[in-house]
């Protein structure tokens, strides 16, 4: 009896270690394994990476190399074979019977138990699928009863209980990580969609915001249009005046050479003076001298005292046309060319010594007068050009230029309305370039200036100035000031002169967008401006970073975290 008792036991745990223990390895294997599937699969992001790994796990787990992933497309609207990308030649329609039925059943089909399915259409819409493309393994992928794929395939390992329930965990993983995959691709498209349209309405504000610089540009100009026309007058009638002068003088002169014989019996000593004359009149100033009768009672002294004759037609001419300045010493060179005039002059007949200086002073008249008209006309280039810069559209180009010749520009624009109302005092410690548009600066000096000239016109203060300096600040940075000694700007309306339409001139004189425009433009340079004020005076400062930023870096502190991350989580 005992030995009975004994083979039963020893019969009893062989069978336990043959079968329960082996069970109990073989659960254990396949939890390790789903728990690296797991761990492997949430860090995957798009469905074609899921499709692949999920793919080469099943091929292992299962022995086979049968096994296909289909999949949604939302952008082609099929389910597609992830094995034929990128043709996708199979297709199934969401409409499609296997794809209805399938819905209805959110389990693993094995061909073996089918014949479970009391719906014998169903049933036969499911066999066919699978003899089609030769599986005895259906996975449908439903979450909340919408398909977002299915995987099948052809194993000859037999497919025991424990093998179905690791195949049912590998199923939920591969649905929340396939849901979360199309998630972050609607929220990626969506993403995009919404940058596009902020890409675009920015676009739009830039473009209102330059509407808005070039109608306060007009506004500026229609203040300044009355003094550009005297400005314009001045010089052209100059150069009106000038030119009928020219010819007048030189009709003189060709009368003189052509006409009179009196020129051809002057000695060849008044052809040398001719022409040293000519190099005079091409160094010298032609402005008229001041303190005459000075200059005329200290050169007659000069001449009475050294006994040389002379007479007041000589002693006016030396004057006039700049040879005699106040200095005795020249008269020591006896070489020189108003030692020349004189002793020719003095040798010569009453006659001929009208005869010479009518000559040498209509030759001084035609240089002065052609003088004339180079300044003018260099005037009024200037100021068209000066004109024709700021009034043109901005660009937004942002090049090199120099701080002072844009301050200078800027100057020569403001030139009519500021003189003999201001003083305008420069004092550049920065000579140098810096990287801006050039336009958009120019325009925010001339709103200041003429801000602070506005401050000052209307007052009884005594020596009004606007002194503008330039400063290095650091290496990468430099500091424009705009200074007054106007009466300030009253302490209650400090906080509301950057407010767009804050304005407190009459109305229709100004908008209120000046300084608001000069803060925008600073800003976009990456500079700032402020100012300080008191009854003495104010001071505008601005600063400016010699070189400009690219403003389209991308500032990865601030990516959403689907972007961040690559995915999110199941968890």
């Amino acid at each position: 009896m005992k030995k009975i008792l004994y083979y039963f036991n020893t019969f009893f745990r062989y069978i336990k270690n043959k079968f329960i223990y082996k069970e109990q390895r073989e659960d254990f294997t396949g939890k390790r394994k789903i728990d690296l599937f797991r761990r492997s699969i949430i860090k995957y992001r798009t469905i074609e990476e899921i499709a692949n790994y999920t793919i080469q796990f099943l091929k292992e787990f299962l022995v086979s190399e049968n096994i296909s992933f289909f999949y949604w497309n939302e952008e082609l609207g099929h389910f597609i074979d992830y094995k034929e990308k990128p043709e996708f030649n199979s297709k199934i329609q969401i409409f499609d019977p296997f794809i209805l039925v399938l819905s209805e059943y959110d389990l693993i089909f094995l061909k073996r138990n089918i014949e479970l399915l009391r719906n014998e259409e169903h049933k036969a819409i499911i066999l066919n699928f699978m003899e089609s493309k030769n599986a005895n393994i259906l996975i449908p992928l439903i979450m909340n009863e919408s398909i977002l794929g299915f995987i099948y395939a052809n194993t000859l390992k037999y497919v025991s209980i424990s093998d179905y329930f690791i195949l049912e965990e590998l199923r939920y993983f591969v649905i929340i990580t396939l849901s979360n995959s199309l998630i972050y691709t609607r929220l990626e498209n969506l993403l995009k969609t919404l940058e596009d349209k902020i890409l675009e309405r920015t676009k739009e504000l830039e473009k209102a915001q330059q509407t808005l610089i070039q109608q306060e540009k007009m506004a500026t100009l229609g203040t300044m249009i009355s003094g550009i026309a005297h400005e314009f007058n001045t010089p052209v009638g100059v150069i009106q005046a000038s030119s009928v002068q020219v010819i007048k003088y030189f009709e003189h002169l060709i009368e003189i050479f052509f006409l009179k014989k009196d020129f051809r019996k002057l000695p060849d000593e008044f052809l040398i003076i001719l022409y040293y004359f000519v190099y005079h009149l091409s160094i010298s100033s032609y402005s008229i001298q001041t303190k005459l009768y000075k200059l005329k009672k200290q050169l007659k002294e000069y001449l009475d005292n050294n006994k040389i004759p002379y007479d007041d037609l000589l002693i006016n001419f030396l004057i006039d046309f700049n040879l005699y300045k106040g200095d005795n010493h020249i008269f020591l060179n006896k070489n020189n060319l108003i030692n020349k005039i004189i002793n020719l002059y003095n040798k010569s007949s009453e006659k001929d010594k009208i005869l010479m200086l009518d000559i040498l002073k209509y030759l001084a008249l035609i240089y002065e007068n052609l003088d004339r008209i180079l300044h003018s006309s260099k005037s009024i280039h200037k100021l068209v050009q000066s004109l024709r810069n700021y009034s043109r559209s901005s660009k937004n180009e942002l090049l090199t230029h120099n701080l002072v010749q844009i301050i200078e520009n800027t100057l020569s624009i403001l030139e009519n309305t500021l003189k003999h109302h201001v003083q305008i005092i420069k004092d550049f410690n920065y000579n140098g370039n810096i990287i801006c548009d050039s336009n958009q600066i120019q325009q925010v000096l001339i709103n200041l200036i003429l801000n602070a000239y506005q401050a000052l016109k209307n007052t009884n203060i005594k020596n009004p100035f606007i002194k503008i300096v330039t400063n290095e600040l650091k290496e990468d940075f430099i500091e424009i000031q705009i200074i007054d000694n106007g009466p300030g700007i009253p302490e209650e309306i400090q906080n509301k002169v950057w407010d767009p339409f804050f304005t407190t001139k009459p109305q229709g004189e100004g908008t209120g967008l000046g300084l608001g425009i000069v803060k925008n433009i600073i800003e976009n340079h990456h500079g700032k401006v402020y100012f300080k004020s008191n009854k003495n005076g104010t001071t505008f400062f601005i600063e400016l970073p010699k070189k400009q930023i690219e403003k389209n870096n991308l500032n990865t502190q601030n990516i959403h975290p689907a972007l961040k991350y690559g995915r999110y989580d199941w968890r």
